[in-house]
């Protein structure tokens, strides 16, 4: 068989396939499967063509197989993508209302577990008949497998360590991955099969700390003057000795609203390390203690945390833990504020740090990037503009003529979230009193500081600034 004639059964077969592929795009039948098929044999017609085009020079069956081609493959394309974006909106659809059951399961079970709050959402699949779920309890993490049609979550067996972050699930929704730690070994890949509720390590990041000598944590309890118990995370340093406790660092954590839980802290095994025991209260307004205990400090910031914390300081003083002549004080961000408030109606800490302290809080609902609007009617039920005496009362600057505790004062230029002007204007009120105060500017840092020697800098200067008034007399 001549060459030429093989060329034109090809190219007459590309046509007849063409002219289907076509028909069928047009009315939307036949699987895509067969689409792709008769593409593809078009796409051997036009080599058919070629053939034929170069043995005959036939110039207008070279227009008419290029047209040809080209539509078949135009259609083939726009098929898929009709296909691919039908498949995409048939998947938002579900994850739309996969959300909307989350969100409907959390409520029923904040409820049904009104005395255990938080819950924090581990990322469920939109075709997944559960979810799960991690939980901040108390001090402790927790993680709770809850059907999607509704009723009581079942824990899954996880405990002993603290997980950091989102918990990721596998690809096959076979396990569950994330960060977790200890009091005494930082962050590791953590593996939990789902199937047979298996724990392992996958990592071993910091072997060197095997052998460092760590400060022991327990978790105390007291209560306050309202009668509500408090807890907290004391970290005894292993520099205490029985009948002779070591000088207490205080350090109330930020947020409000967070909670201390049994990880792992570098800051607080540094302090250890350097002679330090710690005290990190739990104080009211934090999460992970129900609803109820998170909402109590509504309007009431400053007094409830001072009540709350000073109360837990007594007994430790009571328990002998702490030494009411060694005691000393220090926050950052929201434990910052504490730290601004404690020290103009407190006057037993030999000395302070504030770190990224909010010292004006209408400075701050003015410059902040989240504490104005619905943040601040829910914190403080109002606006400084129409509720003034909720954002006057508990000021720490108000109280300034009663700072007499020496302070150090540390601040990132660039924060977003407390105002740099927030540590100008406390350091203004304690040199202008005369004061001890130090006041350490870190140069394009936000609230959050991330360049290296920054960080060594700032843990290193709070240690430095307690050791040099180990001596100092608290003020009366």
């Amino acid at each position: 068989m001549a060459l030429t004639t093989i060329a034109d059964l090809v190219f007459a077969g590309g046509v007849v396939l063409a002219a289907l592929a076509l028909a069928g795009a047009a009315l939307r039948r036949g699987p895509t499967s067969l689409l792709v098929a008769a593409v593809c044999v078009e796409a051997g017609a036009a080599v058919g063509f070629w053939v034929a085009f170069a043995l005959r020079h036939d110039r207008s069956l070279a227009v008419a197989a290029g047209g040809l081609t080209a539509c078949t493959l135009a259609a083939g394309a726009a098929l898929l993508l009709r296909r691919a974006l039908t498949r995409v909106a048939a998947m938002d659809d579900r994850l739309a209302e996969a959300e909307a059951d989350l969100l409907g399961l959390v409520e029923r079970e904040k409820k049904a577990q009104a005395s255990e709050l938080e819950l924090t959402l581990a990322r469920a699949r939109a075709d997944s008949r559960s979810l799960l779920v991690t939980e901040k309890a108390r001090t402790r993490s927790r993680l709770l497998r809850v059907p999607l049609a509704g009723g009581q979550g079942a824990p899954l067996p996880f405990s002993g360590r603290v997980i950091d972050g989102e918990p990721q699930r596998g690809a096959r929704g076979a396990r569950l991955v994330f960060l977790s730690s200890t009091d005494r070994a930082p962050d590791d890949v953590t593996v939990l099969e789902l199937a047979s509720g298996q724990v392992r390590l996958a990592t071993h990041l910091n072997p060197q700390v095997d052998s460092w000598p760590l400060g022991t944590q327990k978790v105390v309890r007291w209560k306050d003057a309202e009668g509500v118990e408090i807890e907290g995370l004391l970290t005894v340093s292993p520099a205490a000795r029985p009948g002779a406790p070591a000088p207490l660092v205080v350090v109330p954590h930020g947020g409000p609203d967070d909670v201390t839980q049994e990880r792992f802290s570098p800051l607080t095994q540094y302090f250890a390390s350097r002679g330090y025991s710690v005290f990190r209260p739990n104080y009211r307004g934090g999460t992970g203690y129900g609803f109820a205990f998170y909402a109590a400090n509504r309007n009431r910031f400053g007094e409830i945390e001072q009540a709350d914390i000073e109360s837990g300081v007594d007994a430790l003083i009571a328990s002998g833990d702490a030494s009411p002549g060694q005691l000393y004080f220090g926050g950052w961000s929201w434990g910052g504020y504490i730290t601004a408030w404690t020290i103009g109606h407190v006057h037993r800490y030999r000395a302070a740090v504030a770190g990224a302290a909010v010292s004006d809080a209408m400075l701050s609902y003015s410059l902040s990037d989240i504490n104005h609007g619905v943040a601040a009617q829910w914190e403080y039920e109002g606006d400084p503009w129409r509720q003034l005496e909720h954002f006057d009362r508990p000021n720490p600057i108000r109280s300034a003529r009663e700072m007499r505790t020496p302070t150090l004062i540390l601040h990132g230029q660039a924060d977003n979230r407390v105002p740099f002007q927030s540590s100008i204007q406390l350091y203004r009120a304690l040199a202008d009193q005369g004061v001890d105060v130090t006041f350490w500017a870190y140069p394009r840092e936000d609230h959050g500081f991330v360049e290296p020697a920054h960080r060594v800098h700032y843990v290193r200067a709070w240690a430095d600034w307690y050791d040099a008034h180990a001596a100092a007399t608290p003020a009366p």
